[in-house]
């Protein structure tokens, strides 16, 4: 080989390794703006979101609103009265929901003494993560979504799964036609019914009743039917979903936590006793994000979107869907 096509085949070499170093970094810097693009788009997002829930905050607890929250009959009780309602609060509970009765009077939702170590920690979390903060921006998503296709004034509304009412409450307050609260937990709805007459409430009544069966309200038809932190306790979620569609007029709003995983899965686990619906199984199917978009989808509701929030990763965490039934 001569000395000309050896210095050539250096300087190819030399030429690609530079070359290869050169697209490496134009890679990386490419990489760097498409991050630094998503990062400044995200804070973007969560600038106008928080914008948005403020003015949804805003609307939602508004004069007419709050004075009904939490003054409902508050300046006709005397002192003696308040006391009443202040001890049966208490032994009716621990309570989920953070209701404010007026008068200094608010459920108490610390554990009692006497329940078993696992629900301890349970209502402790709920104190802890769960304040009345949390419910008032759960409530002003659900609200806010579905009143985009609904007049509350001229809709009925039911609540699957409602715990101690106070989705079914809330929605009673703002106004709609008629509002029913099931729950498979005789305790649940005996606070929810005790929530309902402290708050002076005629449209709204609270049943025992199964997912999986909803005969309580004989096949109606609801023009909202709301359903949340139901749907990862349970056996049959597929069975769970034709039922809730069967009773859902126009909108549907699912929410619930769902678990880690690409595509439409489900994790299998086993559930603690203290959530297990009457006839159930130990074992619970949770739904991946995609498999409880999927599994809407596939029982039949029409269309199926998700409830966007700030700081949502691609998969797991609370999520929280409207499905429509035409």
């Amino acid at each position: 080989m001569n000395t000309e096509s050896l210095v050539f085949r250096m300087l190819r070499s030399a030429y690609r390794t530079v070359n290869a170093r050169l697209y490496r970094r134009i890679d990386h810097v490419v990489s760097e703006l498409a991050r630094a693009r998503a990062q400044a788009e995200q804070a973007s997002h969560d600038v106008l979101w928080a914008r948005e829930e403020a003015k949804q905050l805003r609307d939602l607890m508004d004069e007419k609103y709050v004075h009904r929250k939490n003054r409902v009959g508050a300046e006709i009780r005397d002192a003696t009265t308040n006391a009443a309602i202040h001890q049966k609060l208490g032994e009716m509970g621990p309570w989920q929901g953070p209701y404010d009765f007026g008068s200094g009077i608010r459920a108490p939702r610390e554990a009692k003494e006497h329940t078993p170590d696992r629900q301890r920690d349970r209502f402790a979390n709920l104190v802890q993560y769960q304040d009345e903060d949390f419910f008032r921006r759960r409530a002003t998503r659900l609200f806010h979504s579905i009143e985009a296709y609904v007049n509350p004034a001229e809709s009925t509304f039911i609540d699957v799964g409602c715990a101690d009412g106070y989705f079914s409450i809330e929605a009673a307050k703002r106004g709609f036609n008629e509002v029913v609260g099931l729950d498979v937990r005789k305790e649940n709805i005996d606070r929810a019914r005790y929530a309902a007459e402290l708050f002076g409430l005629k449209n709204v009544c609270f049943e025992v009743d199964n997912v999986y069966d909803l005969s309580t309200i004989r096949g109606r038809k609801f023009d909202v039917m709301v359903c949340q932190g139901v749907m990862y306790h349970l056996a049959h979620p597929i069975l769970a979903l034709q039922k809730l569609l069967s009773v859902t007029g126009n909108v549907a709003f699912i929410a619930g936590w769902t678990a880690i995983g690409d595509g439409a899965k489900f994790d299998l686990r086993t559930d603690d006793v203290e959530f297990f619906l009457d006839g159930d199984q130990e074992i619970v199917a949770i739904p991946t994000y995609e498999g409880l978009r999927q599994a809407m989808k596939l029982v039949g509701f029409k269309n199926v979107v998700e409830v966007i929030r700030p700081g949502l990763g691609p998969t797991g965490e609370w999520r929280e869907f409207l499905g429509f039934a035409r």
